[in-house]
Formats: structure tokens, C-alpha cells, sequence
């Protein structure tokens, strides 16, 4: 029988399996912070390296960066949020799942928001968020059966609501935070509902008659789903219009210039893309980098029509050196103005 009582101390890090995700999650936080040098922010190019969710690496077939997210965490404060949050959930659910269950949990749930991520999201993540939604999936739907199995028995159902409360108020903060990783917390939240379900149905226990076909079919949809958002998030023919429009709704050129820049690295000769790219860096202020741009396009013969429209933009709206520049570009090329 699992026992009732929370262990505490090297106890609960060392032989409950929640406690042991903690001290790993917490030994990777602390050499993050050793190869970062920084504990509040670390710098998205050693994230990358360390294997975040990056839509361009996906693309180009690290597929294990579905996995490695899982173990970062981007600073103190989201590694505290997370570990709190896991302690607080995690004893209680390993002890109504059962060790290996909670584990599968924890780890397919984070695959599975990842995968999530990767298919409806452009930008770079990391964290057990979504390992710890496929948690709170999971204590929603015990709570729901076991309130359901509690009724039959009793003929009134618990008034208990806690995960599901849990889950309204995360996801609705999530809603009204951009940054959150949304996509991630959804699609780690359905792994932990399907598996849960799937558990009920293949195990035995003491809520329902096992119904192997059903935990099947369910198990069976999860790793279809899966599959088509891994082969969606990791073909460029699909990824390239992704963060292209991302570009494209963002108001910061900064962010275009660095959504275009993710898309032409896995589609340089996208000459649209340069064409945007060129005008993002003249928003910025960076002419020298966007009529480099355009020298690569009026190599290629490509653009220069919408080029000539940019030079004559660039002089009207006060910029006659690089509008000069542009047009004596366009002129070498053999280009009349």
C-alpha cells in the first residue's frame, strides 16, 4: 500500500519517484547556471544549445529536442514556479498512479506538449510545464472518476474541484500572458487526460471492470496525433510559412527580422522572405544589413521591381543616401530607375 504520509528530506528526493525528478530538474537548473552564468535569464542562444524547443533545429531533424525541454528551465523564477508546483502535485498523484504510470506521465506528457509546441508554435520554449499540465490531466480526470464512482456508490458526488479548478485558473493565466508556451500546456494537458484513461481502462482497479480495447484505442490515438504533429513540425515546407506569417503579425522589427532570419535558414532561396527581411532592417535602422540583402536578390535578378518601389520609399521618407544607394545598385544591375 503507498503510504499516507508525504515523506521529507533526502527520503522523499531519493526514493519517491517525484522527489527524484525534482533533484534532477534542480542538478540541471544548477549547471545551467554554471555554463549561462546567469540564474534569472540565460541567454536564448545557450538555451538553443542546450536543447530547448527550436523550431528551426526540429526542422532540420533534432527530433530529441521533444525531450530535452522537459529538464530546462529558463531562470529562477520559472524553475522555482515549476519545482513548487511539481512538490505540491506530484506525491500525491505518484501515489494514486502508482511509480511507473506516473513517470510514463510525466515524461509523455512532456513529449506530447512539446510536439504541440513545435506543430503550433514558432517560438523557442523549455520547461516542464508541460510535463506538470499532463499532472493536473491526470488528477482531472481521477477526480472526475473517482466523483463519478463515489456517486454510484453513495448517490451524491463529491464537491471536491480542485484539479479542475487548477487547470481553469493556469490555462486562463496563460491566456492572458503571450509568452507562455499555451500550445505546450494544451497538448501536455490532453497526453495526461488520454493516458489516465488509458491506465483506468488496462489496469485493474477498483473503479471499473478493465476494458483493454478501449485503453488500446486510446493509447493508439495518442501516438497517431503525435506523429502527425512530429511530422508537421519537422518538415520545412510546413515550418517556412509558419514563421513566415509569425513575421508578419508582429509589430517589433526586431522579432520580423529574427522570424524571416529562422525562416530563410530553411529556405534560402525564398526571395519574398528577403524582400520582407529588407524592409525589417530599414525599420530597425539597419541599412547596411538590408541593402546587403537586396545586393543578394538583384544578384539573382529577383525582386527588382519591388526593390525600385523601396528605393523610392527610402526617399520620400527621408533616407536619400540609402535610397541612392539602392537605385545605384539597381543601375549596375542594368536596371533603368
Amino acid at each position: 500500500m503507498p503510504p499516507t504520509k508525504m515523506p521529507s528530506g533526502l527520503t522523499y528526493l531519493l526514493y519517491t519517484w517525484s522527489g527524484r525528478i525534482l533533484l534532477l530538474n534542480t542538478l540541471v537548473f544548477l549547471l545551467i547556471c554554471v555554463y549561462t552564468r546567469s540564474i534569472m535569464l540565460p541567454d536564448t542562444a545557450d538555451l538553443a544549445r542546450l536543447g530547448a524547443k527550436d523550431t528551426v533545429m526540429i526542422a532540420r531533424g533534432e527530433f530529441w529536442r521533444f525531450l530535452t525541454p522537459i529538464f530546462l528551465h529558463i531562470g529562477l523564477i520559472h524553475f522555482a514556479f515549476n519545482s513548487y508546483f511539481l512538490y505540491a502535485v506530484g506525491y500525491q498523484l505518484e501515489t494514486l498512479l502508482g511509480g511507473p504510470w506516473f513517470v510514463a506521465v510525466y515524461l509523455l506528457a512532456g513529449i506530447f506538449g512539446n510536439l504541440a509546441s513545435a506543430a503550433f508554435s514558432v517560438t523557442m520554449s523549455a520547461g516542464a510545464s508541460s510535463s506538470l499540465f499532463g499532472l493536473l490531466g491526470a488528477g482531472l480526470f481521477l477526480e472526475r472518476r473517482i466523483g463519478s464512482h463515489i456517486k454510484a456508490q453513495t448517490g451524491r458526488r463529491p464537491k471536491q474541484r480542485a484539479y479542475l479548478m487548477t487547470v481553469v485558473i493556469n490555462l486562463g493565466f496563460g491566456l492572458l500572458m503571450p509568452f507562455i508556451d499555451n500550445s505546450a500546456h494544451l497538448g501536455g494537458l490532453a497526453a495526461g487526460l488520454i493516458l489516465t484513461g488509458a491506465m483506468v481502462n488496462l489496469r485493474p482497479n477498483q473503479m471499473q471492470a478493465r476494458r483493454p480495447l478501449i485503453g488500446g484505442i486510446l493509447i493508439a490515438s495518442l501516438i497517431v496525433t503525435g506523429c502527425a504533429m512530429a511530422y508537421y513540425s519537422m518538415t520545412p515546407r510546413f515550418v517556412v510559412p509558419r514563421l513566415e506569417a509569425a513575421a508578419d503579425r508582429s509589430d517589433e522589427p526586431a522579432e520580423q527580422v529574427y522570424q524571416y532570419s529562422q525562416a530563410m535558414a530553411l529556405d534560402p532561396d525564398a526571395d519574398r522572405i528577403v524582400l520582407k527581411r529588407i524592409r525589417a532592417f530599414f525599420a530597425m535602422g539597419r541599412y547596411s544589413s538590408g541593402l546587403n540583402d537586396a545586393q543578394v536578390l538583384i544578384a539573382k535578378g529577383e525582386q527588382l521591381k519591388a526593390l525600385s518601389e523601396l528605393a523610392e520609399e527610402l526617399s520620400q521618407e527621408g533616407h536619400p543616401t540609402e535610397s541612392w544607394e539602392l537605385r545605384r545598385m539597381l543601375a549596375h544591375a542594368g536596371q533603368s530607375i
